[in-house]
């Protein structure tokens, strides 16, 4: 009896330790540059050759946990996970990692990572009111 009992508050700290970091409030919490209704601009490296590119920050998930996502310029929509810097975001083969400018303003700086060759991008970005 008192295994079980273990057992199921084992269960339940493993799942709230999970919940916690899925759940993190994002920087800038709800009126912040990562708030459902802005929209992100990237402005890469190679902005000579590439155009800037945007992408919605959306409400995800369903009535027992809601979550932020970003909605990329594809169609793509990928969670939003709080750093201890900033924010990331993608998949098994891309991800993008977005670093706060200091003194509280909605830009930074970022990196764009193809995981399967491990090519990086760097770029600025800026988050607005759409």
């Amino acid at each position: 009896m008192i295994l079980r009992g273990i057992k199921s508050t084992a269960l339940v700290a493993l799942l709230g330790a999970v919940l916690s970091g899925c759940l993190a409030e994002l920087p800038g919490g709800e009126t912040g540059p990562f708030a459902p209704g802005n929209t992100l601009t990237f402005y890469y490296q190679s902005v000579l050759t590439d155009p800037p590119d945007q992408a919605q920050i959306v409400s995800c998930g369903n009535d027992f946990f809601q979550k932020t996502c970003v909605r990329m310029s594809n169609g793509a929509t990928f969670p939003i996970e709080s750093t201890e810097t900033g924010v990331s975001f993608g998949n098994e083969t891309t991800r993008l990692i977005l670093q706060l400018d200091e003194g509280g303003v909605p830009s930074g700086i970022g990196q764009l990572s193809d995981l399967a060759t491990g090519d990086t991008t760097g770029m600025r970005w800026v988050s607005l009111p759409s």
